[in-house]
């Protein structure tokens, strides 16, 4: 007897959970940990990067390099487990890097002078999260879902809460908003007013 399709579909799901390290399907949407991606792959996550980056200008290619390594390299590295490309339909469409904790790697993240400012809040939400789509893969969803599937892995974590920084009223605060994190700070650094949003798990 040919089982039904809700019951193919959720063992098609488990196999591909265990053999291709696909954490999460939904609507099309995959998330699938870099640790495991391929290199050409990945190339195509770092584009995106570039193409979501606000800062463009360095002064040199170590510098550049060096910002690549900030706000991507960094979180493969040290959280593959939470370091995540999105794909649909197989390609990828952008990429999810987390970390379930941030005051033991202030140095590494160069964020060592705003400890004053920020301390209490990382210790009551440790985690925080960059997330980037290809411009074509804005506005359906797809990130969504990839943070949800985030904070329910944070949450199986015994994580107590999660925050995120962005530059004051930038189109990606209403995002956050829309997912469930609240502002909480603002301060100004440089020229540029930033916002930090927190959420509870």
């Amino acid at each position: 007897k040919r089982k039904p399709l809700k019951e193919q579909l959720s063992v098609l799901k488990k196999m591909l959970k265990e053999n291709f390290n696909v954490v999460s399907m939904s609507n099309d949407v995959q998330l699938i940990k870099i640790s495991e991606y391929p290199s050409q792959k990945i190339e195509k996550l770092k584009s995106i990067f570039w193409e979501s980056s606000v800062k463009t200008d360095f002064e040199s290619e170590k510098k550049k390099s060096e910002f690549e390594y900030k706000y991507f390299d960094f979180y493969v590295k040290y959280f593959p487990h939470l370091s995540f490309a999105i794909e649909s339909d197989n390609h990828p469409i952008g990429y999810l890097l987390g970390a379930d904790q941030t005051t033991p790697y202030l140095d590494q993240l160069e964020m060592q002078k705003y400890v004053a400012e920020f301390e209490d809040i990382f210790a009551t939400y440790p985690a925080h999260f960059h997330i980037n789509l290809s411009e074509n893969a804005r506005g359906k969803g797809c990130g969504q879902i990839a943070l949800q599937e985030l904070f329910k892995i944070l949450t199986d974590q015994n994580c107590p809460g999660v925050h995120v920084i962005t530059a004051l009223e930038h189109p990606s605060q209403k995002f956050y908003e829309k997912n469930g994190l609240a502002p909480l700070k603002t301060m100004k650094i440089s020229a540029t007013q930033i916002v930090i949003l927190v959420k509870s798990l």
